[in-house]
């Protein structure tokens, strides 16, 4: 039977909130609301933003299972991580974080995208701890899942613990549109994981760095007999036209871990 004194760096009161739960099965991932403003704040954190395929692993006593954002499982296409993550001495928990690869020292999809036609070295950044030991620990604040984060896995090689900056948002924010990021997401402190896009998770990218300072996503309805009836492409672009056309844009490669439906402009 689980035990709340398996959740590390919890108080008392914190602990109080985890409801015993079994593992999740079906992804249902916390998302960001686009944001185009950099601001700082005392009950905010700030961390960030990776160009990969968001990814939420379940491991519950056997072989971990890696679930993309529409529940497609990862663990094959990326055995290195699944490996990594099989070896921790941890044997029950549901992390969230991103897998990425790296082109020229910055996180990159299109590189990631290669994966299949050549080596393509891959890692996974880990961000949040929706369940742990049997136990619902979405209601805490991201503070305290942080906490139990960082006693969850024992991080290094494969596999990466994403940092984060407390309250000051913009010098990070200038920070990464210098260093060529690709912006920054910054999360209320004292919020509880959300299933769905919430507000108190805003990512800013950074702007003016053609042909990377924007992503979007395409999709397309093909009505052909024997052809997929629908396709999900990553496309960089500079910016939006008055017009509504995308100017300047170059094709990523296509996306699997998301679903053509999914698909929307973001005001």
């Amino acid at each position: 039977m689980a035990s709340r004194s398996q959740l590390p760096g919890l108080d008392a009161a914190e602990r109080e909130q985890a409801r015993g739960s079994p593992a999740p099965t079906h992804a249902r991932l916390m998302k960001a609301v686009l944001s185009r403003e950099a601001f700082s704040d005392p009950e905010w954190l700030f961390e960030r933003k990776l160009d990969g395929i968001r990814c939420l692993s379940i491991r519950d006593g056997g072989t971990p299972r890696m679930l993309s954002r529409n529940d497609l499982d990862l663990a094959a296409r990326y055995p290195e991580i699944r490996d990594a993550l099989a070896e921790q001495s941890r044997q029950r928990f549901a992390v969230d974080g991103e897998t990425v690869a790296f082109d020229r020292g910055q996180t990159s999809f299109a590189r990631l995208a290669q994966r299949g036609h050549r080596r393509v070295a891959v890692f996974y950044y880990v961000f949040d701890v929706p369940w742990l030991d049997g136990f619902n620990v979405r209601t805490l604040s991201l503070r305290a899942r942080k906490r139990l984060l960082r006693d969850t896995l024992s991080t290094g090689g494969r596999l990466r613990l994403s940092t984060h900056r407390n309250s000051a948002g913009e010098a990070m924010f200038d920070h990464a549109c210098r260093q060529s990021w690709e912006g920054v997401v910054a999360k209320r402190a004292d919020g509880p994981y959300r299933q769905t896009r919430s507000r108190d998770s805003g990512c800013g990218p950074c702007a003016g760095r053609p042909p990377r300072s924007q992503r979007g996503t395409w999709s397309a309805n093909r009505a052909s007999p024997g052809s997929p009836p629908q396709l999900v492409a990553q496309v960089a672009f500079t910016e939006w036209t008055t017009a509504g056309r995308l100017r300047h844009p170059r094709y990523l490669g296509l996306r699997e871990d998301k679903a053509a439906e999914q698909v929307v402009r973001e005001a």
